[in-house]
């Protein structure tokens, strides 16, 4: 984020996450604030100039180490743990789904159908505005998540057909 947005706070990243559609990137200050000063040990980052609007913000930017680490971890979109077939706790829950009664089965898999949606609609408008805003690598990696979520949508109602509820 520092070395794509130029610098910024840490501030300005923890509503970079806040914006974002994803339950992964924490925007609280317990985890934005400490993270910066982890990479700031590191040597990764570094204060570039306070802030000059009086509050006691710091600018950070990406050190040569930092754009180097960046630089290896971009490197690396082959590795086989970025391609392969990544952790899911839904299908992980659906392999015990034997261990349900039939019904009970059908209003668990009706409510993540109802969940899914809803979370489907919140990254369609984050992905539409992307694309509005001209981001365009930002935009595809939205329309990266619209497209994986309408594929577990699509999964989740075959899970709901075989459950013998309303797939629809």
């Amino acid at each position: 984020m520092i070395s794509r947005k130029g610098p910024c706070t840490a501030y300005a990243l923890r509503r970079e996450f806040t914006e974002s559609p994803s339950q992964y990137w924490s925007a609280s200050s317990g985890a934005v604030y400490p993270l910066v000063r982890r990479l700031e040990r590191r040597r990764l980052i570094r204060v570039k100039r306070k802030t000059r609007d009086g509050r006691e913000g710091s600018l950070y930017v990406l050190t040569a180490a930092g754009h180097e680490a960046l630089t290896d971890w971009l490197n690396g979109l082959d590795a086989t743990a970025t391609i392969s077939v990544p952790p899911d706790p839904l299908r992980n829950r659906v392999a015990f789904f034997a261990l349900l009664e039939h019904s009970r089965q059908q209003v668990v898999v009706a409510r993540a159908i109802e969940g899914l949606r809803s979370h489907l609609e919140r990254v369609l408008a984050h992905t539409e505005r992307l694309e509005t805003l001209g981001r365009t690598f930002e935009y595809l990696v939205s329309d990266g998540a619209r497209r994986m979520l309408e594929s577990r949508l699509e999964w989740l109602l075959e899970v709901a057909r075989a459950t013998g509820g309303r797939g629809r």
